[in-house]
């Protein structure tokens, strides 16, 4: 498994808030959420998608869909 550092700062910011004595378990909790969401971005930034049509509520729409 290969381990990435993330240095994005807002991760750094959270994780300083999650690290402080005064937080309370439901703050903790909720920073926990942030940067599992921040942590997801980053996982799936390479992703590779493919365009394809799709019917729009204007017509018909190119747009970038993950490949399966």
């Amino acid at each position: 498994m290969k381990i990435v550092e993330v240095k994005h700062p807002l991760v750094k910011h959270k994780l300083g808030l999650m690290r402080s004595k005064i937080s309370a378990p439901s703050a903790f909790a909720k920073l926990a959420s942030e940067v599992g969401s921040l942590l997801t971005y980053e996982a799936t930034a390479d992703l590779e998608t493919e365009k394809v049509t799709i019917e729009g509520w204007n017509g018909p729409v190119e747009i970038d869909q993950n490949q399966r």
